[in-house]
């Protein structure tokens, strides 16, 4: 009995660079036999997928990464995994850098804005404080007119009444 490699229908995508969706319809078609497993997912033989490919006249938008045949050694195929699953760590890493830069920039802009908004607070808070100095300064300089005020009214009243008492004399 010879020991089968099932592939999942995403692992075939993986393998073939077709869209797994197309292996559900292929499947469901009758073009590819194929079982469920325990979880209701379709399993494909390896050797049917092989089978199904070498009869294929369109191929796959994207390149092949890999497939497994009998005449392919295991090694390869794991090298050749190996190498894809590197690929697609790096191009992880590539995209977290580029989000690490995108966020690094966000926050200096931010940082720009907000130093900003505080620049012009602390701009705002000096206008307040030289205006409160100003009121001060003119309630004190009208208080100070007032009771100039007061000394010249009273001197008009003073006067007012010395000049009346002397025309009614």
């Amino acid at each position: 009995m010879t020991d089968e490699k099932y592939l999942s229908t995403r692992d075939a995508s993986e393998a073939t660079g077709y869209h797994a969706s197309h292996f559900n319809n292929i499947i469901l078609q009758g073009k590819l036999p194929a079982t469920k497993n325990e979880s209701g997912r379709w399993q494909i033989k390896q050797g049917d997928l092989d089978k199904y490919l070498a009869n294929k006249s369109v191929k796959p938008r994207r390149d092949k990464k890999y497939i497994t045949t009998k005449s392919d050694k295991p090694e390869t195929s794991l090298l050749t995994q190996l190498d894809i699953k590197t690929k697609e760590l790096e191009n992880m890493q590539m995209e977290l850098d580029a989000a690490k830069r995108l966020s690094e920039d966000a926050k200096a802009k931010h940082h720009h804005e907000i130093e900003t908004f505080r620049a012009a607070i602390k701009e705002s808070e000096n206008k307040l404080a030289r205006a409160k100095n100003r009121i001060e300064s003119l309630k004190e300089e009208n208080d100070s007119l007032y009771q100039e005020n007061l000394g010249h009214v009273e001197f008009l009243r003073t006067s007012l009444s010395d000049l009346l008492k002397y025309v009614t004399k």
